[in-house]
């Protein structure tokens, strides 16, 4: 009986200490985000990929919450519903680029069709933020999961 206890408490050690080891591994790399620096007030965009779940209510109305928060920080907001429809939000993604945002924020739908429309954004100097789901490409400025 003292052999399986030692064994099982020498396992889990083992695997604490496996975890502490490869957590640096999984940490997220900085990134250098001053070319989008910018005074107050922001354009914001924020494509919501689908309301048809508490999650995506949820994201909305808090975005949306947190837009009305800050007045002296937001001037405007933009906001779009794909509907769950990847061609319906590549379509509303062109669409905010041609408003000029500042600030872009989705929930893409596909990892690799919202390839070139969110490299279209970011390649015009729109800080591109990826919610809750990546894509295929390196050209967004941040990945924010939950």
């Amino acid at each position: 009986m003292f052999g399986k206890k030692r064994l099982v408490l020498l396992m889990a050690m083992v695997g604490l200490i496996s975890l502490a080891i490869s957590i640096p591994l999984f940490a997220a790399e900085m990134v250098d985000v001053s070319k989008y620096k910018k005074s107050p007030p922001y354009k914001v965009a924020f494509d919501i990929y689908y309301k048809g779940n508490t999650w995506g209510v949820q994201l909305f109305e808090e975005f949306k919450a947190e837009v009305a928060r800050h007045p002296d920080l937001i001037s405007k907001a933009f906001y779009t519903d794909s509907e769950g429809n990847t061609a319906k939000q590549i379509s509303n993604i062109e669409d905010l680029i041609v408003r000029n945002p500042d600030i872009l924020v989705l929930t893409p739908n596909s990892y690799t069709a919202l390839v070139p429309v969110i490299e279209k954004a970011y390649d015009k100097g729109i800080a591109v933020i990826l919610c809750a789901a990546g894509a295929d490409t390196k050209k967004y400025t941040a990945y924010v999961n939950v």
